[in-house]
């Protein structure tokens, strides 16, 4: 249909370059957004008129759930129904039963909708927890879902990862089609498309409450080793377990008198190793055992408590960069180079972190802050949490506020 438009409304141009061009321009996506924008503007309207405004979090892992506090925000008022809808993790089968369970252990309010047939639900408002499993079944995009509801989004991660530009532009129509998409910091509101807003990231605003558990043993010296996936070349290239896997686990093995350790590798990291061919499934289901005999494993999507009772934090994890920062405690940041790509929030995230590169400075930091308690940087990473967390932990407040303007009843 929109191929016979453009041909028959370029045909009244008389100059064949404009003529092109403005067939390329009604192929390209012009109408299906003004259509997506078009369906936003009449949803906006119901919902100013609903008593009762259903609101959806579309979940494929739980190890990437973040919204926790927004949906406890929510419960509050009496308008709002959110519910957590556990949709098909393709890329693991396991997964679905695992996530199931997270979400039914914590009293959620959710649905089984692993079969990704939504057409049975009704919902005014979806927030979507990733844009890449919407890229493997379109069915559930922003586009196709802008029919029912509007949809929403805030990354898992805390970035400005759109410097990554193999990964993001395979997702630049997913940013182009959602009503409004959330961001930590006007910086990167100024870096993203018109409908960016600035309101802080949900996640961290656990910092501003109490810690409510802690999954520690002992009163050691607390340290998490927390790998990346990315081996492939082409990748984020974070992952550096190939020269470093096996020595970290030895120092975890060597010191357990006075260390309690945690291995939280990436959800994907398993996957990953296989298919760049860095473990075999033995060695990898070897090299897991060896860390439940030392330590434990941990997989979970609630890790920030987790975080808050540690002492310190090994990895190579861009994420994980910015979120553990306000715990005021150091980092061993693992690098393959000084080249690797990181955002702008993640390197002043990073700044003041112990930056090794090879084996001989992973045991001399170790020995530093672990066995000689010496944090010489930590004054530093104070002044990085007063000037990148300015703004404090309100996130979930400002989001709230945000959508109950847009769905503000009429008089």
């Amino acid at each position: 249909m929109r191929k016979i438009l453009a041909k028959l409304i370029s045909s009244f141009i008389p100059v064949r370059k404009w003529r092109y061009k403005t067939r390329a321009f009604i192929m390209g996506d012009f109408i299906p957004l003004f259509i997506i924008k078009a369906r936003y503007r009449r949803k906006i309207k119901e919902l100013k008129s609903k008593q009762i405004i259903n609101i959806a979090f579309f979940i494929w892992e739980n190890q990437k759930w973040n919204g926790d506090a927004l949906y406890k925000k929510f419960m509050t008022d009496k308008r709002f129904n959110p519910k957590a809808y556990i949709l098909h993790n393709n890329l693991d089968t396991k997964a679905d039963e695992d996530n199931l369970e997270f979400f039914k252990q914590r009293d959620y309010n959710s649905v089984n909708a692993t079969d990704n047939n939504l057409s049975r639900y009704e919902f005014d408002i979806i927030f979507y927890q990733q844009a890449w499993f919407v890229l493997s079944d379109t069915s559930l995009s922003p586009a196709k879902m802008s029919k029912y509801a509007l949809c929403l989004y805030y990354h898992y991660a805390i970035s400005d990862t759109t410097v990554f530009p193999n990964i993001w532009k395979s997702c630049e129509y997913f940013f182009q089609s959602i009503y409004a998409y959330f961001v930590f910091n006007e910086e990167i509101r100024k870096q993203s498309l018109e409908n960016a807003i600035a309101t802080g990231h949900p996640k961290l605003d656990i910092y501003s409450s109490p810690v409510k558990t802690s999954i520690w043993k002992t009163k050691k010296f607390k340290i998490i080793y927390a790998p990346h996936h990315s081996f492939e070349k082409g990748s984020l290239e974070w992952a550096t377990f190939c020269w470093n896997g096996y020595e970290i686990l030895e120092l975890a093995q060597k010191n357990q008198q006075s260390t309690e350790w945690i291995f939280k590798p990436h959800p994907s990291f398993k996957r990953h190793a296989l298919l760049a061919k860095i473990m075999t499934e033995q060695e990898i289901d070897e090299y897991f055992s060896s860390w439940v005999k030392v330590g434990q494993i941990y997989d979970m999507g609630d890790y920030f408590d987790m975080f808050r009772t540690s002492d310190m934090l090994i990895t190579d994890c861009g994420s994980f960069l910015t979120e553990y920062l306000p715990t005021e405690n150091p980092v061993l940041h693992l690098l393959n180079s000084d080249k690797q790509i990181f955002s702008r929030l993640e390197r002043r995230s990073s700044e003041h972190y112990y930056k090794i590169h090879n084996l001989q400075e992973l045991n001399q930091m170790f020995d530093t802050l672990v066995r000689k308690k010496r944090d010489s940087l930590r004054p530093e990473r104070l002044k990085d949490i007063k000037n990148i967390f300015s703004s404090g932990f309100n996130a979930t407040d400002n989001i709230y506020k945000y959508v109950k303007s847009l769905a503000k009843e009429n008089k």
